[in-house]
């Protein structure tokens, strides 16, 4: 279960954190960027499991410039999470600039 989500330069989020519990419902005026969470989701799944060799986890949006914020491709995205996962807290981290991962790390917290 993801507790906390961070996204840095994804679409339409510059720096936003998101807190989850067992359930969640999104809501928003259109345009607020709900759909933006959705494919975060979606660009994270692309990333750990593609389906093309090699992995192209732009495919469903073209390329890099169309889901870094602003279009800026010289800023790099990022995403960080904490949660839960199999009765151990974990932090997970990840940095990339187009097809470029920068920085990967998953960390245990602790046993429960």
């Amino acid at each position: 279960m993801i507790k906390r989500l961070r996204i840095k330069n994804f679409k339409s989020y510059r720096d936003s954190e998101f807190e989850f519990g067992k359930v969640n419902i999104v809501v928003g005026p259109n345009g607020s960027g709900k759909t933006n969470l959705v494919d975060a989701f979606s660009f994270l799944k692309q990333l750990i499991t593609p389906l093309s060799y090699p992995p192209y986890p732009f495919m469903r949006w073209g390329d890099y410039k169309n889901i870094v914020f602003m279009q800026d491709e010289n800023l790099d995205i990022s995403f960080e999470m904490e949660g839960k996962f199999m009765g151990r807290d974990y932090h997970y981290e990840l940095s990339l600039n187009n097809l470029q991962i920068k920085k990967e790390s998953v960390d245990t917290i602790s046993f429960i």
